[in-house]
């Protein structure tokens, strides 16, 4: 497509896959639907073209979404609505284990010097000059054959689970850790945005912890509960459940007090009378609008004033 000039109309597929050890994707999909000017048909519209790659590499992706709009290979999450692929990830650099504010913070407040900075990160590594034959040794090997090995597995999270009350606007968020890890627990509505957070990075034991939630701000739909954990030595695991909230609404019963009252279409004495309730007949009050009532009975439903509804 070079040299011409196109418009985008629909990304309907974006898929990132096939992760690495270290857990950065490799390789992607993507099908990108667009106009181009110089392809119209008889009538002079543009006729709709499609570019599909498939199991090509994450970097080709990355170079067509952007590369400092996607930062890292590290996706840890992805939702799909029926208009918009929301992809999120962790890090902004090469991937090859230094954290880059870590080794700051250990210069400025552990007064480390850089090599010892680059002996925590890369253990066994040297320091060779240019031309020089004999390597400087940052940090010397382990010479104790018999250290345990680094733990490279990620905590385990199982039975999770997100129960809803409804009549009490609550929900629980209950899961298990396998050992104890940091743990961060927030809720999503559908479009991906982040409600709540009921935990941020905070040290949990193993074994079962549950969380409550009140849910009398959220309106009726699903939501998602995210869970992650972090180990000490920083390997990472998450799940994702979901939970509906379907609140349920109040009515109380009524009786009509005068001999004969007009049911309204809207809360007005204007408004076209939609039928006639008689004396002591049972209804039920949907809600209070100023000095009416709306109002259920059989399969009709109106408005009334409320000096005739006790």
């Amino acid at each position: 497509m070079a040299e011409k000039e196109i418009k985008i109309t629909a990304i309907p597929i974006l898929s990132l896959h096939t992760p690495t050890s270290g857990g950065r994707v490799s390789k992607g999909d993507i099908t990108v639907e667009f106009f181009t000017k110089d392809k119209v048909d008889e009538k002079g519209s543009f006729i709709p073209q499609k570019k599909e790659y498939k199991n090509v590499a994450a970097s080709q992706i990355r170079a067509m979404v952007g590369n400092r709009i996607m930062k890292s290979y590290l996706v840890t999450n992805k939702t799909e609505t029926d208009e918009t692929i929301t992809v999120k990830g962790l890090g902004d650099g090469h991937g090859v284990g230094l954290s880059q504010w870590g080794a700051q913070n250990r210069a400025m407040i552990g007064n480390q010097k850089y090599d010892e900075i680059l002996g925590f990160y890369y253990e066994g590594a040297a320091i060779v000059k240019e031309y020089s034959e004999r390597p400087l040794t940052v940090v010397q090997a382990p010479a104790n054959t018999n250290e345990p090995k680094k733990d490279n597995i990620a905590p385990k999270l199982s039975s999770v689970i997100a129960s809803v009350d409804n009549k009490k606007n609550k929900a629980v968020i209950s899961f298990k850790t396998n050992e104890i890890a940091k743990v961060t627990v927030y809720i999503k509505n559908i479009s991906g945005r982040t409600l709540s957070y009921l935990k941020k990075d905070v040290s949990t034991k193993a074994g079962t912890t549950k969380l409550g939630y009140s849910t009398a701000s959220l309106g009726n739909g699903r939501y998602s509960v995210v869970i992650s954990a972090a180990d000490p030595n920083k390997n990472r695991s998450s799940v994702t459940t979901t939970f509906n909230v379907k609140k349920v609404v109040k009515t109380k019963k009524g009786k009509v007090t005068a001999s004969r009252l007009n049911v309204r279409a809207t809360a007005s004495t204007k408004s076209k009378v939609i039928g006639t309730l008689k004396k002591n007949q049972s209804v039920t009050i949907v809600s209070t609008i100023g000095s009416w009532k709306k109002i259920k009975y059989g399969k009709t439903t109106g408005y009334v004033s409320s000096k005739y509804i006790k």
